[in-house]
C-alpha cells in the first residue's frame, strides 16, 4: 500500500517520510534502489555461472584423454595445458662439470647453440651446446677479459652476416662492468658465430665433462663502448635495434652503436630493465626502492609507474611476447612473483602498494642477492629457484585457478643455483641452420650451479625423457 509523502523500506520493513534532503530524500532513495538492483544482479549471476572445468594435465596421457572428452575448450587453453603436462615430466637428464680455476659469477646467456658465461675479473668464456640426441657443451674459443673488474650484466645480442655469399655470421654480446677510476662501462663485443665440433658427439660413453676444442679461433672484437664517470651500471637489455642500460641515477636508451636516444632520472639505482618489443622506444625498468617505471625515450618523465614492493626489484619482464598484452611480471629480492595489468592499477590507500592481478606463491621466499629466474614466452611458464635451492614452475595461463607451482624439483644439495635458462624449440638450431633442420624438440632448461667443495661449475640439463 502506498501512502502519499512516504516510502516503504523493505530492509527495515517500515514507512519513512520523504524529506527534501538527507537519507530519506528522493535522490538518496533512487540511489539506494539502484545499488540494491546491482547487488541482486551480481548475486543472480554468481548463482547461474557454470563452474570452470579444469582440463587434466597431470600427465600427457591424462591431457590427451581430457582433450577428447572435454568440449568448449579454447585452443589457447589446450596448448597451455599440453605445455604443463609436458613440463610435469621434466627430469634432470644430464650434468656437465667444468673444473676451471676461475670463479663463476653466475651471469650467463644461452641462445641458438651458443652460450656465454662470466667468471671473475671480467672474464668471458664462450661455449657451444647441443640438445639432441643428448645435451653436450664444449669450449669454443680462448676466454677473454671484457673488463679488468667484475661484470654486472650480460646478454647475447643478434647475429649479423659479414659475407652473404660465404654465409659468414658474427655473434654479438652486450654487457656492463666496472672500470678503473670509478667509471662504469657498457660494451659490445662480436666474434664468429658457432663453429660445429669436429669430434663425434654420439659416442657410446659420453663424458660428463665439458669438451675442449683445440683450434685457433679469431679473438673477440670490441665494437663500441659507452662510459659513465662516478657511477655504476647494473643492467642492460637489447631488443629490436635499441639498448637500455640502468645505473645509479637512472637509465639510458641507446642505439646499437650506443648513441643516446633518451634518458630518465630515478631516485634510486636501476637494477633491472627490459626493452619493449612493440617497435617503440620504450622499456620497463625496476629500481632499488621497489618501483617499476615505463621508460619512454621520447618523454623526460616515466609514462607509467608501479609501486610493487618495499624491497629492491630483481627482475622485470613484459608479457606481451607471451600473448598477455598490457601485463608485466616482477620479481623482488625476496622472490615474490607478481603480475600487473597496466590497464587497472589500484591502491588500497594513499601511499600503499599497488595491487597485482596475480601473485604466484608456494615457494620459500628467503631473500637473496642473485635470483635464478627465467620466463618461457613460448610455453607461458615461469621458473624460479627458491631459498631452499628448489626449482619451481608456474603457469601464466589466465584460465588456471591455482597460483602455486605445478612442478617442483628435488633439493640441489651442496650446490647453489646461480642462473637458469629455458631452451625452447626455436633455440636448438643456429641462425645458419637450414629450415629443414627445424624438427620438433623436447622442452628443456639449463641450470648453472656452483659447487664450493669442488671449486667448479656444473651445468644441469632438465628435459622430458623420450
Amino acid at each position: 500500500m502506498e501512502i502519499p509523502g512516504y516510502y516503504f523500506d523493505r530492509e527495515k520493513n517500515r514507512y519513512f517520510r520523504i524529506t527534501a534532503t538527507g537519507p530519506h530524500s528522493r535522490d538518496a532513495i533512487k540511489k539506494a534502489e539502484q545499488t540494491a538492483e546491482i547487488q541482486q544482479e551480481n548475486e543472480d549471476a554468481k548463482r547461474i555461472r557454470n563452474p570452470l572445468k579444469r582440463i587434466g594435465d597431470d600427465h600427457i596421457y591424462q591431457y590427451l584423454y581430457s582433450r577428447q572428452t572435454t568440449s568448449n575448450i579454447s585452443s589457447a587453453t589446450l596448448i597451455n595445458a599440453c605445455n604443463r603436462a609436458l613440463y610435469r615430466q621434466m627430469k634432470p637428464a644430464r650434468q656437465l662439470d667444468n673444473y676451471e680455476r676461475y670463479s663463476c659469477t653466475g651471469l650467463a646467456d644461452f641462445r641458438s647453440g651458443e652460450a656465454i658465461v662470466t667468471y671473475g675479473q671480467g672474464l668471458l668464456m664462450r661455449y657451444g651446446y647441443q640438445c639432441e640426441p643428448r645435451f653436450q657443451m664444449w669450449n669454443m674459443a680462448t676466454p677473454w677479459h671484457a673488463s679488468s673488474s667484475s661484470v654486472t650484466s650480460l646478454q647475447l645480442g643478434p647475429c649479423y652476416t659479414t659475407n652473404m655469399q660465404e654465409g659468414t655470421y658474427r655473434q654479438t654480446v652486450y654487457g656492463t662492468s666496472f672500470a678503473p677510476r670509478k667509471t662504469a662501462e657498457l660494451w659490445r663485443y662480436s666474434f664468429p658465430s658457432r663453429i660445429d665440433m669436429d669430434i663425434d658427439m654420439d659416442d657410446d660413453n659420453p663424458s660428463n665433462m665439458i669438451r675442449t676444442i683445440a683450434r685457433e679461433q679469431p679473438p673477440a672484437v670490441l665494437d663500441c663502448r659507452f662510459s659513465l664517470k662516478k657511477s655504476c651500471l647494473w643492467t642492460t637489455h637489447y631488443a629490436q635495434d635499441k639498448v637500455v642500460v640502468g645505473g645509479d641515477h637512472g637509465a639510458y636508451m641507446l642505439t646499437p652503436s650506443f648513441d643516446v636516444l633518451g634518458q630518465i632520472r630515478t631516485k634510486t639505482a636501476v637494477l633491472t630493465a627490459q626493452c619493449m618489443e612493440n617497435g617503440r622506444q620504450q622499456a620497463w625498468i625496476g629500481c632499488r626502492d621497489g618501483r617499476l617505471f615505463l621508460f619512454d625515450a621520447r618523454k623526460p618523465q616515466p609514462a607509467k609507474s608501479i609501486t610493487q614492493s618495499d624491497v629492491a626489484t630483481a627482475h622485470v619482464v613484459s608479457l606481451d611476447s607471451s600473448g598477455l598484452e598490457h601485463q608485466v611480471l616482477s620479481v623482488d629480492i625476496e622472490r615474490s612473483i607478481k603480475i600487473w595489468d597496466m590497464r587497472c592499477l589500484r591502491r588500497e590507500r594513499q601511499g600503499s602498494l599497488h595491487r597485482p592481478i596475480k601473485h604466484l606463491y608456494g615457494h620459500d621466499t628467503t631473500a637473496g642477492q642473485h635470483i635464478a629466474f627465467d620466463v618461457s614466452h613460448h610455453s607461458r611458464t615461469v621458473a624460479l629457484v627458491d631459498g631452499q635451492q628448489q626449482l619451481h614452475f608456474w603457469s601464466l595461463d589466465s584460465n588456471t585457478l591455482d597460483n602455486t607451482p605445478f612442478w617442483t624439483s628435488s633439493h640441489f644439495e651442496k650446490t647453489r643455483i646461480q642462473s637458469i635458462h629455458f631452451i625452447d624449440a626455436s633455440q636448438h638450431n643456429t641462425p645458419s641452420s637450414p629450415p629443414s633442420s627445424s624438427l620438433p624438440h623436447a622442452p628443456g632448461l639449463v641450470a648453472l650451479a656452483e659447487n664450493p667443495q669442488r671449486s667448479g661449475t656444473s651445468f644441469y640439463w632438465f628435459t622430458v625423457p623420450s
